[in-house]
């Protein structure tokens, strides 16, 4: 919960009530974006995964593309950052009693 506090850190919860979304029919992965670094050179976004084989890095526009629209569906019925701090501290507190 410390972390969720930090500026480049969001956590956000999808309650058991938003059944059929996107993140049922996606792998787990993380979408990295790097900022414009002083030498002008931008780094292209990849897309992170991490399998029993191993790490794979992959750049193509196909798959950056697709995992950007799961971000967002993800994200459209996920709880804001707000309210998945309050779930997650009642819910601690269930079970730390």
């Amino acid at each position: 919960m410390e972390d969720s506090e930090r500026h480049n850190v969001s956590l956000r919860v999808i309650p058991f009530s938003a059944f059929g979304h996107a993140g049922l029919s996606v792998q787990s992965f993380s979408l990295m974006r790097f900022p414009l670094i002083l030498t002008k050179l931008v780094e292209p976004p990849v897309v992170y995964t991490e399998g029993a084989e191993g790490a794979l890095y992959v750049e193509r526009a196909d798959v950056i593309t697709r995992s950007s629209e799961a971000i967002t569906a993800l994200e459209q019925v996920a709880l804001t950052e707000r309210d998945t701090r309050v779930l997650v501290l009642k819910i601690a507190k269930e079970h730390a009693a």
